[in-house]
């Protein structure tokens, strides 16, 4: 989720929203679907579990009464029961959005929406005053708490209205909610007919796969090559200063194609490495992919450290397309802002006045599609990609020869 800047600066807690969800598996968010159609189907029906849920919020409700009351004013006493009861589970929903944790949003603001059924069915009573209620200190001198309202609102006539309105909104809300899970589990989901990379943990954002590069078996006696400090092999590159100063790890593989993200849940699901490989071993490719949102957001020096680390770690010797591509990334175009880099990373050099930016920066910072690049033996085929809701940044290095 994008947020503009000027709204962050003024509230700075908002850059939680920023981030990632937690990962939560396909399997346990298909459980809490299925438990919130359970409660559905109860409401629907009168009772189930909504029922003893809503038992939870009476002493809710009643605390609001009492805790207004000592604001001295009617109106509020009254009021302050039903925002009460209200308030609690919508303040629960923004925690837990901000904690990035979706089993818990979802819990409260489905019951926030499930609270707007005997609040409607509260409203709509208003008038008749049918039906039993709860009150703190001498029942003689209770008030319904909407036939207060309303009367001082001059609305009195409407309740059957407004109270139907209400819980029209209740069921929206708690539908929505569902929806949003379901939208959740979908992007989880295990892969059909095409299985994706197996990680260790399910990301909120799966990263697209790498196209297997066909790489030499043993027998075509291929010259091995060498991808700059990351050497000619998986082991090399492991062991390299690239993959320390990043804290890569392996999260899966599949084809020859070997994933690796960094261990921190941080930025973990916001990049990966793809190693292709071939049967003896030798790299034949290497991806780097990068979600859009780390190089546009507020973590993106460490985004752009990251590309011109990476970029330094494989191809050491560039061509001075790539050269300037590298000086681009290292310092902002046209400014003077140079990130930290990773070990074997040269200080970017600034630009030369009046210069436009190249190709390959363009397509860096989203304004164009893809680039091409040509350097020694090697091919560097950067471009933006598009996996379900998430945009990548893509950066390829392979052999020219394959």
């Amino acid at each position: 989720m994008r947020l503009p800047e000027s709204i962050i600066d003024r509230v700075p807690v908002l850059a939680l929203l920023e981030e990632d969800w937690e990962s939560v598996s396909f399997t346990a968010l298909g459980a809490w679907i299925l438990f919130y159609l359970i409660v559905l189907g109860g409401a629907a029906a009168g009772g189930g579990l909504a029922r003893w849920i809503d038992l939870v919020f009476v002493p809710i409700h009643e605390g609001g009464h009492l805790l207004f009351a000592w604001l001295g004013s009617q109106w509020l006493m009254v009021a302050g029961g039903t925002f009460l009861q209200l308030f609690v589970p919508f303040a629960l929903a923004v925690y837990f959005a901000l904690r990035r944790q979706i089993p818990g949003t979802a819990f409260c603001a489905f019951f926030l929406f499930e609270q707007f059924l005997p609040v409607g069915t509260y409203m709509a009573d208003a008038r008749s005053q049918s039906l039993q209620y709860v009150t703190v200190g001498d029942p003689d001198n209770a008030v319904h708490d909407f036939y207060y309202l309303f009367s001082h609102a001059g609305v009195l006539e409407h309740d059957t209205a407004i109270g139907g309105f209400v819980r029209i909104l209740g069921w929206i809300g708690m539908l929505a909610v569902v929806g949003w899970l379901g939208w959740q589990a979908w992007l989880r989901r295990p892969a059909l007919g095409h299985p994706a990379l197996k990680t260790k943990a399910a990301t909120p954002t799966p990263a697209p796969k790498t196209k297997a590069v066909r790489a030499p078996g043993p027998a075509a006696q291929s010259p091995a090559y060498d991808f700059g400090n990351l050497g000619s092999t998986l082991e090399t590159a492991a062991n390299s200063p690239f993959w320390q100063w990043f804290h890569l790890e392996h999260t899966g593989g599949q084809n020859g194609v070997s994933r690796f993200q960094p261990n921190g849940p941080k930025f973990h699901s916001l990049c990966y490495v793809d190693v292709t490989s071939s049967a003896n071993g030798a790299i034949a490719a290497v991806t780097l992919g990068v979600q859009r949102k780390f190089v546009e957001g507020r973590e993106e020096p460490f985004a752009r450290d990251l590309v011109k680390s990476f970029l330094c770690a494989v191809l050491p010797e560039r061509s001075d397309e790539l050269e300037r591509f590298v000086d681009e990334v290292g310092a902002e175009y046209g400014g003077s802002q140079p990130v930290i880099t990773g070990p074997s990373a040269p200080t970017p050099r600034r630009a030369p006045a009046g210069s436009r930016p190249t190709p390959a920066y363009l397509v860096f910072i989203g304004r164009g599609k893809r680039c091409e690049m040509k350097s020694g033996a090697f091919e560097v085929l950067e471009e933006n990609v598009t996996e379900g809701p998430t945009g990548w940044l893509c950066l390829r290095v392979k052999p020219s020869a394959w």
